[in-house]
């Protein structure tokens, strides 16, 4: 009988081959070699899954599916996915070589936590320079702090995840903060823990969900309403703040005066 790896890590992919190999050579250069590597293509018409293919690690599993989107290809790797504990990682983003075995070190000291996180270093596009380091600044259990959007542990779907804590899927009806509503779903109550090492490389001066101001606007109106009435109406009024504030930085001075005045789009 074989034997589940710890860490499933996963991986969706839409015309992201200018980024694969570095992303691919992260995973490979991990120190943890206890690992399945769940790559999701979701569509894709760049060749991004032949660049993949001529790799021939055991660990690797490419699966393709029609494009419906980042959640679904998510659920996808959920659904095939054999590891105790489950990481993300977008396919413009790259691992740190500790990355996993960091947090499974102290997931071995600290057998309580369910989540693990990490710092966060934001990256230019197109070079090495690094804008910002991110780090979380919490421990314990995270829902009044996700529902704040006070940013002391999320930053995006960055988390290491024991598997047996996820009972719900990605909402396939979001194209923003989807991650977010997935860890209020299933770890809102579980025990977040954080290492001090960079774990994750994020690519920011591209293309970003993030730019799309109005989505994002949809998206955070969208989770307020299923929270429903105890938590929706804590987490919409974080929410219509970072609203107004992003449109006024943007100098979209009209909108960030509807959100002030009226609040989210419903």
């Amino acid at each position: 009988m074989s034997v589940s790896p710890k860490v499933s890590i996963i991986t969706p992919v839409f015309n992201a081959r200018p980024y694969l190999v570095s992303c691919a050579e992260s995973v490979l250069q991990q120190t943890l070699s206890d690992w399945e590597w769940i790559v999701v293509d979701n569509g894709s018409t760049d060749g991004s899954m032949e660049a993949l293919a001529t790799y021939t690690d055991a660990r690797i599993h490419l699966l393709q599916e029609m494009r419906k989107g980042v959640s679904f290809a998510r659920n996808a790797g959920l659904d095939a996915a054999q590891g105790d504990w489950i990481v993300f990682l977008d396919a413009d983003d790259r691992l740190t070589p500790e990355s996993l075995s960091s947090r499974i070190a102290l997931a071995t000291t600290n057998a309580q936590l369910d989540c693990i996180d990490g710092s966060v270093r934001v990256f230019t596009n197109g070079s090495e320079n690094t804008l910002r380091t991110w780090s979380p600044n919490f421990n314990g259990i995270p829902k009044d702090s996700l529902l704040q959007l006070d940013g002391r542990c999320f930053f995006g779907p960055t988390w290491m995840v024991k598997r047996n804590c996820i009972q719900h899927r990605f909402d396939t009806r979001l194209t923003h903060v989807e991650d977010l509503l997935f860890y209020l779903q299933n770890c809102a109550h579980c025990q977040y823990g954080a290492v001090t090492d960079v774990i994750l490389e994020y690519r920011s001066g591209h293309t970003s969900a993030m730019a799309d101001l109005p989505g994002l606007e949809r998206g955070y109106s969208m989770v307020a309403h299923m929270l429903g009435d105890q938590d929706g109406p804590i987490f919409r009024q974080k929410a219509t703040d970072i609203m107004w504030k992003s449109y006024a930085k943007q100098g979209r001075i009209a909108s960030a005066m509807r959100v002030w005045t009226k609040g989210l789009r419903v």
